[in-house]
């Protein structure tokens, strides 16, 4: 078996230079016919319901905003990440068919929804995220300049733009792997042949295909998964510095009785929405940081096995460490929305409105 870009491939018993392609797993199969077949479609449905719940109450009159547009793209980007790989997942684990070699007419698209477009949806996510820290942050820091800088139409164009740019960091995710039509002998009966999807590997831009794959994972590495955290926990980090700033501020003019303060001193109304964004920042930095001690690590040992072509943990452990991680990533990523959604009082305001009878 060989393990590349989320794709399983069946080597060939007499010649290592040809490859075909399967959908088995690194894992004992019970627990990918579980797992795949069974666990992970309830849970996309679950988020999926989630989701939409949240688009149906962001996309009220009285909830259109820079921040709520956004966070509509997240909503989306996130279903589509888990709902692209669940197609197959469910078609090949519920049904059986992992057990035989994919039939050529389904290779190619297997192979787009469970590894490229996924990665793609994932990057939108990330990124979608940074872009709504970096408009709270503004917000906080510069409000009057926020609600000139951040009109629909600029975030709109922000949105877009992030979605091409995730775009184009996978693009050549599409290319890498070349599919041919072949004629072998069954897996699951050895008196029939079958067709099948021979596996081929394109050097890129004139690179060997060791190097050419370990520049598309580290680009992964850096474009989804390391410069976007550090940006999340920067922008939490300085809008948090500067929440206790300005209530230090607050305290000491109050406490002083200052002549020269001539604002109000702050109703229990702002004292508590104070309170529920520095609480929702602590709470999404603590998630940032938990994705991103997933993200890296992770990455890391795929390039290593990749570049090295080698396994640091037995193979069945680690095709289900990272099934595991994917799926729990995933799910991060709804929790986010969830704390930036129910933190705010008038969310849970027109959540009540839009279901009531």
């Amino acid at each position: 078996m060989v393990h590349f870009d989320n794709i399983t491939l069946h080597l060939n018993a007499t010649s290592d230079a040809h490859i075909y392609y399967t959908y088995l797993r690194h894992m004992p199969e019970g627990f990918a016919n579980i797992f795949f077949g069974y666990l992970k479609p309830v849970l996309t449905l679950f988020v999926f319901s989630i989701n939409v719940v949240m688009i149906k109450v962001l996309s009220t009159k009285r909830m259109r905003s820079s921040a709520n547009t956004i966070l509509i793209a997240i909503a989306i980007s996130d279903t589509l990440n888990m709902a692209f790989p669940v197609i197959p997942d469910m078609y090949y684990y519920a049904f059986g068919y992992y057990k035989e070699y994919i039939p050529p007419a389904l290779c190619r698209s297997t192979y787009y929804f469970s590894s490229p477009i996924p990665a793609i949806c994932h990057t939108v996510s990330i990124w979608l995220s940074v872009a709504l820290a970096f408009l709270r942050y503004v917000s906080v820091r510069f409000p009057l300049v926020s609600m000139r800088l951040f009109t629909m139409k600029r975030t709109i164009i922000a949105i877009v733009t992030i979605c091409i740019f995730s775009a184009l960091v996978y693009c050549l995710h599409f290319v890498a792997i070349v599919f041919t039509k072949v004629t072998l002998q069954s897996l699951k009966n050895n008196n029939i042949n079958v067709d099948a999807c021979e596996v081929s590997f394109q050097s890129l831009l004139g690179i060997n295909f060791q190097t050419s794959t370990g520049i598309l994972i580290w680009s992964s590495i850096v474009l989804t998964a390391f410069l976007p955290c550090l940006f999340l926990l920067i922008l939490d980090s300085a809008m948090l510095l500067r929440l206790r700033r300005q209530e230090c501020i607050r305290h000491q003019l109050q406490n002083r009785h200052c002549i020269f303060y001539i604002s109000p001193v702050p109703s229990d109304g702002t004292r508590k929405r104070t309170s529920q964004m520095r609480r929702s920042i602590k709470l999404t930095m603590v998630i940032i940081t938990l994705i991103w001690l997933m993200e890296i690590p992770c990455s890391i040992v795929q390039v290593i096995e990749i570049s090295l072509n080698i396994n640091l943990l037995p193979i069945q452990i680690d095709g289900q460490l990272i099934a595991i991680w994917e799926l729990v990533t995933d799910l991060s990523y709804s929790q986010i929305f969830l704390i930036y959604c129910f933190m705010s009082s008038r969310f849970r305001s027109a959540l009540r409105e839009a279901f009531r009878c």
